[in-house]
């Protein structure tokens, strides 16, 4: 644990038992290992964490590309994004999964090897697109194990 996490875990030991702790930990764990500008950083370790502290985290991704995570709830998924400051919540059962295998049919150009994509059916500005994708044959074992992931947490109820 880093410095920078060790005064984050005292904000959250008032919240629901060790597992929810550790989640929140573990978030603010990867958060802090990306690259973020300071006030990107302070934004997720004191008011993201703050927003979600009463909250038990299933599990989270983030983009080290973009410095944008998702936090899968129980019901729901929360998008932020440190660029924006945006935080949107979105109900589990306007998200779809969507799974674009390229090596199979024909690829138009541009067309990635493989391509998993997260999205909710909402307002064009309110949206949700968490795409992984790839052309390399190597990456498609992690990007099947993270759409594994959303699926199973899709059809948890």
């Amino acid at each position: 644990m880093t410095m920078k996490g060790v005064h984050v875990l005292a904000l959250f030991m008032h919240t629901g038992g060790a597992v929810a702790e550790e989640r929140i930990q573990a978030f603010l764990d990867d958060v802090s290992k990306m690259d973020l500008k300071p006030t990107q950083l302070t934004w997720y370790q004191v008011d993201v964490a703050n927003m979600v502290q009463q909250t038990e985290i299933q599990h989270h991704e983030i983009s080290r590309g973009t410095g944008e995570c998702l936090l899968f709830l129980e019901k729901s998924l929360v998008w932020c994004s440190p660029k924006t400051g945006q935080v949107q919540h979105h109900p589990k059962h306007l998200i779809h999964c969507f799974v674009d295998d390229y090596r199979l049919g024909e690829r138009k150009d541009g067309d990635p090897l493989f391509r998993g994509e997260l999205f909710s059916i909402t307002p064009q500005n309110e949206q949700l697109c968490w795409l992984l994708e790839s052309n390399e044959q190597k990456d498609l074992p992690h990007i099947q194990q993270k759409v594994s992931k959303w699926m199973a947490w899709l059809n948890h109820r």
